[in-house]
């Protein structure tokens, strides 16, 4: 029940006149809040056809609810406009969020992006660094890789020069040409000596000869047994030695007819001489031998040959020994005596033709010098 001054209303007569009345609360101006009664009255008529106006106390009642109700409207409609406020709003743009609006902000803005900027480039100096400390190692690796390679090559190129060098010495000793001929002959030609007598018969008998010792007084030289043969008896026919200008008168101190072998000695102080070849290695078969002459326009005069075979009781090779060449030494490519040229040495009994037979150096040892184990201080053998 509803109570309005001395009456009092019931839900059925007060209900139905405030739901007219609510339904046209829109009717209020939007300054206005609360209804007054002819606009009650006018709201009433509005639902009423015969234009009756509502009781006091239902009107005063309904007064009271169009005014809640249009409190509640406007709420309502405050609301609606303004989501539709929102709604319509534009959104915020990208800059008016990124760029500041003070100068704090602008402050703010730059200490930001300068560490943004330094942390990025400490990033960037520090992945230079890196990279470029990798690319100078893989470089150096490279360099180290590109030395020893050279390095390699160069030793090849040592190692596969040297051994053709090896591998062509026999064949330059075997095809010896002026040069190196022209180079023994002047080594040699000091201590080489054309040797002059007669034979039994009185004609003349030459050969050559070579120093093998020296010392203040006298030089030795040996020479060939046929040469000085008719110096060996009585009455004794003269000897003399040419070298260049000079011209000795030599003395037969002894000889070894079995090695076809003889010694002079002639007055020359510390004459120049000839060395022994090593008797280890022996001379290789087909190895280049010279036989040298006193006898010369250039001092003397060489052929070349070659060691067919070699044994204890003589040397054979291919050198064309001639009647000046008899009694010389036949050398190596490096000038040291291996034997000594004969003409007519023969240890197997026969007579040689196109190969010839020298007996070895050392042969000398036996009879007509004495040779100590150094092989350097040589002295004449017992004279006969």
């Amino acid at each position: 029940m509803h109570s309005y001054g001395s009456q009092s209303l019931g839900p059925v007569d007060t209900w139905p006149a405030m739901a007219k009345l609510t339904r046209h609360s829109s009717m209020l101006p939007a300054q206005q809040e609360s209804p007054s009664r002819g606009q009650v009255a006018e709201m009433w008529a509005t639902d009423e056809p015969t234009g009756a106006a509502p009781e006091p106390d239902v009107a005063e009642v309904a007064c009271r609810v169009v005014t809640a109700a249009a409190r509640s409207d406007k709420s309502t409609r405050a609301v609606e406009t303004t989501r539709a406020v929102e709604t319509t709003r534009p959104l915020r743009r990208w800059r008016d969020w990124l760029i500041p609006r003070t100068i704090l902000g602008m402050v703010m803005l730059i200490l930001v992006a300068s560490g943004a900027l330094a942390a990025s480039g400490v990033g960037l100096f520090s992945y230079y660094s890196f990279r470029r400390t990798e690319s100078e190692d893989k470089i150096n690796a490279k360099v180290l890789e590109v030395r020893n390679a050279s390095a390699a090559i160069n030793d090849a190129t040592t190692k596969g020069k040297t051994d053709i060098e090896a591998a062509l010495a026999p064949l330059r000793e075997l095809q010896a040409g002026g040069d190196k001929l022209t180079q023994l002959l002047a080594k040699a030609a000091p201590a080489i000596y054309y040797v002059q007598t007669l034979d039994e018969s009185g004609q003349p008998s030459v050969g050559s000869a070579f120093a093998i010792a020296a010392d203040s007084e006298q030089t030795l030289l040996i020479t060939s047994y046929s040469t000085v043969r008719a110096s060996t008896r009585a009455p004794a026919p003269g000897i003399s030695v040419l070298q260049g200008k000079d011209t000795f008168k030599a003395t037969l101190h002894t000889w070894d007819e079995s090695k076809d072998l003889a010694l002079l000695m002639i007055p020359r102080k510390n004459g120049p001489k000839l060395t022994f070849a090593p008797a280890d290695p022996t001379p290789a078969l087909g190895s280049q031998i010279f036989a040298i002459s006193g006898l010369g326009a250039n001092g003397g005069s060489i052929v070349q040959g070659q060691i067919a075979d070699l044994s204890a009781s003589g040397l054979q090779h291919t050198t064309a020994i001639g009647p000046q060449f008899q009694g010389g030494p036949l050398v190596n490519a490096k000038g040291e005596v291996v034997a000594i040229a004969s003409r007519s040495y023969s240890p197997q009994g026969f007579v040689p033709e196109a190969v010839w037979f020298a007996p070895p150096i050392r042969a000398a040892c036996e009879k007509v010098l004495r040779c100590p184990t150094n092989e350097k201080d040589l002295t004449a053998g017992a004279r006969r």
